[in-house]
């Protein structure tokens, strides 16, 4: 892999790590549902630690990108998460029926678990390419982990939602 590209790729990493970390906090503060509200919490938490970990990654492995707009460069990705933040902080707080709703735009637009895929599948080529010992492709494996755990409670929190509302009606 080109090594300017993959300067670009942690970049852009971390900080859609820290966008994802503000979007499940700016949730987790908006619905009421207590184990729905303490999974977000949870996930934004995990993604922050992330942040620090590809951070740290960067420094190890010299691969500090001077400069690239994660915007363009993810593109559609990273204009949904801005979105969904927009939209959030227009809010005071989402029932679950708009909490089910903004979960699945979500989910049919690609901006929330596309971020899950898109590290489970940038994370093996970080892996291969950064040559710190066993210990960092540890790490990386522990984030390709989390980031599974991440898609699927997201899909778990969704089809509880819909289960409930086609209960409703």
């Amino acid at each position: 892999m080109d090594p300017e590209l993959l300067k670009k790729i942690l970049k852009c990493s971390i900080e859609l790590e820290k966008k994802v970390a503000m979007v499940y906090i700016n949730l987790s503060k908006k619905v009421s549902d207590p184990a729905i509200k303490v999974l977000f919490e949870a996930i934004a938490l995990e993604s922050d630690k992330h942040a620090v970990i590809l951070e740290r990654i960067v420094e190890l492995s010299n691969l500090m990108s001077q400069s690239v707009s994660c915007r363009e460069f993810l593109g559609s990705l990273y204009i949904d998460l801005e979105q969904v933040e927009g939209y959030l902080n227009t809010k005071i707080q989402l029932d679950l029926e708009e909490l089910r709703k903004l979960l699945e735009s979500l989910v049919i637009v690609e901006g929330f678990v596309c971020e899950e895929t898109y590290h489970k599948l940038l994370m093996p080529l970080i892996k291969d390419f950064v040559s710190e010992g066993n210990f960092v492709s540890m790490l990386i494996d522990k984030i390709i982990l989390d980031e599974k755990f991440h898609e699927e409670t997201v899909k778990s929190v969704l089809s509880f939602l819909q289960l409930r509302a086609t209960k409703k009606s």
